[in-house]
């Protein structure tokens, strides 16, 4: 893992009252160790667990020069087993805007490499 990346685990307890489902984690956990394979040295995010209750996952945010702080967030899509991004122009805390919603993109079961790959290429680029 790159030394300049930070990493902030955030929002999900390991509580038996909550309707978080650890199991849905294990594709975002399979995104997320390629995200960090190829994560460029020089680029500086925080990584945060979200859990909207339909899907759980992790958010992404940097700060870009062009466009301030963006974030990429990844899960397993609850109805199938495509991976999806949402692409915020803010960083995200609690759950998605509209903005999100409408920046979603799916990655064929099992591309993690791929996925991984459009998430580092996106926040590099500091644009959506």
């Amino acid at each position: 893992m790159p030394k300049t990346m930070k990493i902030i685990l955030v929002g999900i307890k390991k509580d038996k009252n909550m309707l978080v489902k650890y199991d849905s984690l294990k594709v975002a956990d399979k995104v997320l160790a390629e995200v960090r394979r190829i994560w460029p040295s020089k680029l500086d995010g925080v990584i945060r667990c979200f859990a909207n209750f339909r899907e759980q996952g992790y958010v992404i945010s940097v700060h870009s020069a062009k466009r301030g702080v963006i974030s990429v967030l990844f899960s397993e899509n609850r109805t199938s087993e495509h991976i999806k991004t949402y692409l915020q122009n803010e960083a995200v805390y609690d759950g998605l805007t509209d903005e999100g919603v409408k920046n979603v993109k799916l990655f064929q079961p099992k591309c993690y490499v791929e996925a991984a790959e459009y998430i580092v290429k996106v926040l590099q680029a500091g644009c959506l």
